[in-house]
């Protein structure tokens, strides 16, 4: 969940947001919080609770267990994926009381602490996108995607020092989008069948498996891989 050290919730401190980037080109089908946690007895447990919000919006809720207390266990939340777009905030909230007719949230009673092996798990299927450049640097690189940048590039078959000069300035500019997720480049012969693919070209000599295309001068084109679902090709 991105936090190494785990996170103490009180009856002070009652909630912490997490941060979750969704793909342009991916729709989410299924999400859940697996949330480690280790609890002290003596609350109501039959009115202490963990809530979880998605973008501001009530997705889910556990009931904190008497028979669990005291001992470190895990919570499985099913989360409603059709919240999840752009950048989500999952915010996770402790509710805790104990018998008192007058609760002071400072008792040492309402701790929560959520250990570090806790996860958010995300599924999600691809998306095809319209070809359009105003969506770049997407889908080759997705500000909303906080993984390592790894792409792939194929280069003229006929590589001349321009050829290179070119695909140094545009790996040079992917990096810098990429800036503290840093980013890798794979050098191919042919388009990637399963990811998106930055093809440079000279003419109208196509990559194995591409169809000629109508090119006059300098151009700079999309197009949908023809095999998979939701990769591109930018040429």
């Amino acid at each position: 969940m991105g936090q190494p050290n785990g996170v103490r919730l009180s009856g002070i401190n009652r909630f912490v947001d997490l941060n979750s980037g969704i793909r342009l080109d991916e729709l989410v089908t299924r999400a859940s919080l697996s949330l480690r946690v280790l609890y002290p007895q003596g609350m109501r447990h039959d009115q202490s609770f963990v809530r979880v919000y998605v973008n501001n919006q009530l997705s889910g809720l556990s009931q904190l267990s008497v028979a669990r207390a005291g001992v470190p266990h895990t919570v499985e939340i099913e989360l409603d994926p059709l919240l999840f777009s752009d950048f989500a905030t999952i915010r996770v909230e402790y509710d805790g009381t104990y018998d008192s007719e007058c609760v002071d949230p400072g008792n040492p009673t309402l701790r929560f602490d959520i250990r570090p092996e806790s996860a958010l798990t995300i599924g999600s299927t691809p998306l095809n996108l319209v070809n359009d450049l105003a969506l770049l640097p997407a889908p080759f690189f997705d500000p909303r995607d906080n993984r390592k940048l790894r792409l792939p590039l194929v280069l003229p078959v006929e590589q001349t020092e321009a050829s290179m000069k070119a695909a140094g300035i545009l790996a040079s500019w992917m990096g810098a989008q990429a800036f503290y997720r840093q980013a890798e480049f794979e050098l191919l012969e042919t388009a990637s069948p399963t990811r998106h693919t930055i093809i440079l070209t000279k003419g109208k000599k196509m990559p194995e498996g591409m169809s000629e295309a109508d090119i006059e001068g300098p151009s700079l084109m999309i197009v949908s891989a023809r095999k998979t679902l939701g990769s591109n090709i930018c040429m």
